[in-house]
């Protein structure tokens, strides 16, 4: 019974918003302060219960018995003061001290967007060209660094200086060397799982072709033999693409290649963009040219950007309207067509009786 009362609430709910389509009624009303209501008052339970509550509460409180016990209980005590200031908005004589808050609150947050600002352009400083030592040519300097170092220690002491930093090399080319070798084993065992992956997914698809040509297509010996198939020939190509991956880590491949193609166009796009807010030459010539790249870059984000957004709310309508479908049935009740129905009986009572106060007016 709740359940069904769930869906009633939600199909109702979603034609009152939807009913401002039509113009702005006392259905779209009910339903937008319902919304802002139960925003505010769950936006304000969770701030007590996982907020006031744990971090100030329980430390403060003396029934939580770490009042003297924490020795570290004053720290609460600046965070409590700032928030008690943003209270005094509401007197107009000391508004001015919420400023102290507000303040904190930007400067912190400005202090915390520094570093992930760092990170974004450590991200964009990537090589642009990918260098991979093979296994070979990495080993082959190993041996003669560690060569050279047996022979320095032979001729000059292995406590020498120049033993010492030819060891530290030695051991330094090895370390590449190991994992140049651990890239290519990597490549060798994800390719043996493809080779298994694939010998199974023929093997899969081959049973169910023969299930398939001895009994019935449509019985449910032959869909869960096909549906197997299918997984398997998935879980084939999922490795195959694995294999593919380790691949481009190891050796410079068609991947390697592409990312070092994308790596160049961000690097293009991040230097045209800081170019086209540079004013301190005049754009002229190259410097014209490199600029208006930049605001090609712009556009292709900003547009990207949009589309995104209005994904996001075709996602949102999309799941609007599953529920509207879901609702029309009668285990539900007819929900969605009896609350279209009463409302728009409403709405047209509504009109007539407003059409009727203006003409006697």
């Amino acid at each position: 019974m709740m359940a069904i009362l769930g869906v009633w609430v939600a199909v109702g709910l979603t034609l009152f918003m939807f009913s401002f389509l039509y113009k702005d009624n006392p259905f779209y009303k009910v339903g937008e302060n319902l919304y802002v209501g139960i925003t505010i008052g769950y936006s304000l339970v969770k701030l007590i219960f996982e907020t006031w509550i744990p971090n100030v509460w329980r430390v403060v409180h003396p029934e939580a018995g770490v009042w003297f016990e924490n020795h570290e209980w004053w720290l609460i005590l600046p965070p409590l003061f700032l928030g008690s200031l943003i209270l005094t908005r509401f007197v107009p004589k000391y508004a001015w001290l919420s400023r102290w808050t507000f303040a904190f609150v930007v400067g912190y947050g400005s202090g915390l967007a520094i570093p992930a600002v760092q990170k974004q352009a450590e991200a964009t400083a990537h090589p642009l060209v990918t260098h991979i030592e093979s296994f070979d040519s990495a080993d082959k300097a190993a041996t003669e660094a560690e060569k050279k170092a047996t022979d320095l220690a032979a001729s000059k002491g292995a406590g020498s200086d120049e033993a010492i930093k030819a060891r530290i090399d030695a051991d330094e080319y090895r370390e590449r060397a190991n994992a140049a070798k651990a890239r290519k084993d990597a490549v060798s065992a994800a390719g043996a799982r493809a080779d298994k992956a694939r010998a199974a997914a023929n093997d899969a698809r081959k049973q169910a072709d023969e299930m398939a040509k001895k009994g019935p297509a449509d019985s449910e010996e032959v869909h869960a033999a096909q549906k197997k198939a299918t997984l398997a020939e998935r879980a084939a190509i999922g490795a195959e693409m694995a294999t593919w991956t380790a691949y481009s880590k190891s050796e410079y491949s068609v991947l390697t290649a592409w990312g070092d193609f994308t790596t160049i166009v961000l690097f293009i796009g991040v230097f045209s963009v800081l170019f086209y807010f540079f004013f301190s030459i005049e754009h002229k010539g190259p410097v014209k040219v490199f600029s208006r790249l930049g605001i090609i870059f712009l556009m292709i984000y900003f547009g990207a950007s949009y589309g995104y957004t209005v994904m996001g709310r075709l996602s949102l309508l999309y799941g609007r309207l599953v529920i509207l479908r879901d609702a029309c049935y009668p285990s539900v009740g007819f929900a969605t067509p009896v609350l279209l129905v009463a409302m728009i009986t409403v709405l047209v009572v509504l009109h007539f009786q407003n059409k009727d106060k203006e003409e006697n007016a």
